[in-house]
């Protein structure tokens, strides 16, 4: 990981218009004043207009005297010469079928009442919705709805909170608390506010550090449960090993356990030769299950949703063993870092590199932080009421803490369902 710019780079793996007359002239105004002479000269006299208005006159037939309820439709008097409306429209087809109602079926959503209108309708929505046909749902989008990890709605209750895999929902309906508690971390992987580790979180070292056969790190990666790891395709090895667990790669920590990976599994579509970073993450199987306890612990996984929105929460926290300096050595000891978020079109501003749907950038315009080489595949994480969730995969960038440059990373809410159905 990069605490400074420095100059090249690929992936965070080690190594109509009018005519106006200018110029009327003086003929055209008179003409035009001979023709209005000659039509206010040959106006009607009143008499005539009189005799005129009794031969044309027709008595409206809208609101007669005559009872409408007792005498057939008829389309003008209906709907032209009265307010048109779904009642008006039966009298003149004196057909249920043929009188168009715009809310039968009712296409307001999330309990919304519908007015009929003429070809249109409205949506009366019900709090914490909005939208045309009231589809836009807002609760949870607002400080997550009061929910500690999961928000969705469930009308009429609206806001229904739930949590991750390890956490149970407490009497408030909102509140997650772990199942169960390993013993206290040291205060080093804490920050320096907390005082309790939870059953997946960060930074309780839910990273991994991936090595080769000659014990050289290479990538980085995320623990999901005991037997999967999840990390970038692009780092995958013929024979990988990897250390939990890790802090110090120069010393021994008396906190690592060691795996081989038995399963490699990148994602269905991932190619290197046509792109190598679409699709960018894998799942890695180990030989045995990893134990958990203080410095060995998953990170939690949302759904696609609220994954989604936890990604622009604003603040995302990448880590890893990566070079300092752009074609640097790695750094001995773990990095971590807070990167913001970076909106779609400036990150697409910045490179003339294509970043598919399934990528987003994080970093700083000014440079100076970043990931960097050896950093691949290492987590992105977004930390929501003291929980940390996987919300990225580090994939590439140019260069390393490059101003103007982002940090460039895979979505993991692209990737939730095939994920969690796999580990």
């Amino acid at each position: 990981m990069s605490l400074q710019p420095s100059p090249g780079g690929n992936h965070r793996e080690a190594g109509g218009h009018l005519d106006i007359p200018s110029d009327p002239g003086t003929a055209g105004w008179s003409q035009q004043g001979t023709h209005l002479l000659t039509c206010m000269t040959q106006l009607p006299s009143p008499e005539v207009n009189k005799e005129a208005s009794a031969v044309l006159h027709r008595q409206r037939r809208a609101n007669s005297n005559r009872l409408e309820e007792v005498i057939s439709g008829n389309l003008e008097r209906e709907c032209i010469e009265e307010k048109c409306s779904f009642e008006e429209a039966r009298e003149v087809f004196e057909n249920t079928e043929k009188t168009v109602n715009q809310c039968d079926p009712n296409p307001c959503k999330n309990g919304a009442v519908c007015e009929d209108a003429v070809s249109s309708y409205t949506c009366w929505c019900p709090a914490g919705y909005e939208g045309k046909n009231c589809e836009i749902d807002f609760t949870c989008a607002i400080k997550n709805g009061g929910c500690k990890h999961f928000c969705r709605h469930d009308p009429p209750q609206k806001v229904v909170c739930s949590c991750a895999a390890g956490y149970k929902l407490q009497e408030d309906g909102k509140s997650c608390e772990p199942t169960a508690r390993p013993t206290l971390c040291i205060s080093l992987f804490f920050p320096a506010n907390s005082h309790e580790p939870h059953s997946c979180g960060f930074p309780l070292l839910p990273q991994v550090h991936l090595v080769d056969s000659k014990g050289l790190g290479f990538c980085g990666g995320s623990i999901v449960n005991e037997k999967w790891v999840v990390t970038a395709a692009h780092c995958l090895h013929p024979s990988p090993f990897f250390s939990a667990g890790e802090y110090n790669t120069k010393e021994d920590d008396n906190t690592e356990q060691w795996r081989k990976v038995v399963k490699i599994l990148p994602h269905p579509t991932y190619n290197a030769s046509i792109n190598k970073h679409h699709n960018d993450i894998a799942l890695l199987e180990l030989d045995q299950p990893l134990t958990f306890n203080s410095y060995v612990t998953p990170i939690c996984i949302g759904s696609r949703e609220f994954t989604t929105m936890l990604l622009k929460h604003g603040q995302g926290t990448v880590s890893g063993w990566g070079s300092t300096l752009y074609r640097g050595r790695p750094a001995v000891i773990l990095q971590v870092l807070t990167v913001p978020f970076v909106d779609r079109l400036t990150c697409l501003k910045s490179t003339s590199t294509s970043i598919q749907q399934n990528m987003f950038c994080a970093g700083f315009s000014a440079g100076g932080r970043d990931t960097c080489g050896g950093d691949s595949g290492g987590p992105h994480a977004t930390e929501i009421e003291g929980t940390w969730f996987l919300t990225g995969v580090t994939s590439w960038g140019e260069e390393c803490a490059k101003p103007g440059k982002y940090g460039i990373y895979t979505k993991v809410s692209k990737y939730v369902k095939p994920m969690m159905e796999t580990a």
